[in-house]
């Protein structure tokens, strides 16, 4: 049951996280934003949803950027995508706000703390990440 709500859940951020729908809403970041190189000391690359529900976002944040820029690296990204991430961390922040969004959606906290501890302590983020940048399309 789990894997099958968690399956829905990735299924719906697929329709409302598109990629159409990440970059406009994103891009009106402010430069301060950006000053405290945003993009770097992320920690939660091996961590579990359940340390990801309690992690701030900053480091949700470059987490994601990590992912997003390790992808690259490797020459995982759509050709479109793999540009913007070159292109300097402001051109991907919103690739990378888009799956710290999207995490928090995949895994919103249940009010129950021991159905929350079930549902969550075996996700990861990681894999979950891959996960969404797959539905999402964003891979090769």
């Amino acid at each position: 049951m789990i894997k099958t709500k968690f399956k829905m859940a990735i299924s719906g951020l697929v329709l409302t996280l598109g990629m159409s729908t990440l970059a406009p809403e994103y891009l009106a970041v402010t430069s301060a934003a950006h000053a405290a190189e945003w993009h770097e000391g992320g920690t939660l690359h091996q961590a579990t949803a359940l340390e990801w529900q309690q992690a701030s976002h900053a480091n949700k944040l470059a987490t994601a950027a990590d992912i997003i820029t390790d992808a690259s690296a490797k020459e995982l990204l759509r050709p479109e995508l793999q540009k913007t991430v070159t292109a300097g961390p402001d051109s991907y922040f919103p690739l990378a706000h888009g799956l710290v969004k999207g995490l928090d959606a995949a895994f919103f906290p249940d009010p129950d703390p021991a159905a929350n501890r079930a549902m969550f302590v075996n996700q990861k983020v990681n894999e979950t990440m891959a996960q969404l940048m797959e539905a999402m399309g964003w891979l090769k």
